[in-house]
């Protein structure tokens, strides 16, 4: 079976679960739905939708591709890169519609979100220059672009069925469907946005222009928080590296997290790691490694964090662990160190880890 049949099937079966869960369609619902990331927004609004993905993001894919896929789980991107270039050379496109509210909510802010090709390689990149720190800059400032941009806010588009002749019959079973694919551009007069249940704006009204308007500013606040809310981080962890004579190393990409700190003569060295990269080819995914010279080597790792029969911590080392107890600066030195990684994981694997390791340091919540 070829990955694309793999790949529909088990989106059927995806979907006709969320189906048997809640029904998504809309009573009275003449429209077909398109779930899309606000960052494409203003080309389609300046070229409707045509099945092309934007250029710079696709020439950042072409010219990485061949030097980060064999660290790719899937061939996916590799199908979105083919379909891509038979746009640009034919102009055969095909256009993915739904009824179903929830699918076009996966599709705009759920785990697809950003177009599923490229939210993909941007994963893949990110996994790459965690690899490979010696990477060009150039290369670690795309994925920093790509990055950025991954986290627009998503957008429903729609198309009222009753505006085209393929889908003016359309009978409300047709309508239910998880896909519905058209092979035409849609004109950017005929494109409408869903604000919510029922509530449909044309893309180029004023409602519609006041609506992106009100997304792409939500979006910069709290971009601005966040980029704030980190200045703030580094400063203070630059300030506190002055006052204790440590030296801190943080680095946070999109699935990786690392959080290291040593004293400058090394007498003490800790290592904070979040990774689920390889969370189907691997079985752990965070782990505490603490070094102090000469008498406590703790090496620790938490497994399997949402699933319940094989989620455990591994003592890989527990040497000294009684003796942890008695310093103080080290203790505090770990608390900060799992905050911050902390800060950067879902709440639901925020309680499974803090299960975990209050086994092993229960005192770390006095």
């Amino acid at each position: 079976m070829s990955y694309q049949k793999k790949y529909l099937k088990y989106k059927s079966k995806y979907l006709a679960l969320i189906d048997q869960l809640a029904g998504t369609l809309e009573e009275g619902n003449d429209y077909l739905l398109h779930g899309t990331s606000l960052f494409y927004i203003d080309e389609i609004k300046e070229n409707g939708l045509t099945g092309r993905y934007n250029d710079k993001i696709y020439d950042m894919i072409v010219g990485y591709w061949g030097i980060i896929q064999y660290l790719s789980v899937d061939p996916y991107v590799g199908f979105f890169l083919g379909r891509q270039k038979r746009i640009r050379d034919t102009g055969d496109i095909s256009l993915s519609f739904t009824g179903q509210s929830s699918v076009a909510q996966e599709y705009s802010n759920g785990s697809r979100r950003f177009g599923e090709g490229p939210s993909r390689f941007v994963y893949t990149l990110g996994k790459y220059i965690k690899n490979n720190e010696s990477s060009e800059q150039v290369m670690k400032e795309d994925y920093e672009y790509l990055y950025k941009a991954s986290r627009n806010p998503g957008i429903i588009l729609a198309i009222n069925k009753n505006d085209f002749e393929k889908t003016k019959d359309l009978d409300s079973k047709n309508l239910d469907e998880w896909e519905y694919t058209l092979y035409t551009i849609i004109p950017r007069d005929k494109l409408y946005i869903r604000r919510g249940k029922n509530d449909y704006v044309l893309l180029l009204s004023e409602e519609g222009e006041t609506y992106i308007e009100r997304l792409k500013s939500e979006f910069l606040v709290e971009e601005e928080r966040r980029d704030s809310d980190r200045r703030a981080h580094f400063e203070e962890i630059e300030r506190m590296k002055l006052l204790n004579e440590w030296l801190t190393d943080k680095k946070f990409y999109r699935e990786y997290l690392k959080y290291s700190t040593h004293k400058k003569d090394y007498t003490i060295k800790i290592s904070v790691i979040y990774d689920i990269n390889d969370e189907h080819n691997y079985p752990h995914y965070f782990s505490i490694n603490i070094d102090i010279n000469p008498d406590i080597e703790i090496d620790i790792v938490i497994k399997n964090i949402l699933k319940t029969t094989e989620y455990c911590i591994n003592k890989r080392n527990m040497k000294g662990i009684e003796l942890l107890k008695q310093n103080n600066e080290a203790i505090d030195k770990l608390k900060l160190a799992i905050k911050e990684v902390m800060k950067e994981i879902s709440s639901e694997r925020q309680a499974k880890i803090f299960e975990k390791i209050s086994e092993i340091f229960p005192y770390l919540s006095e």
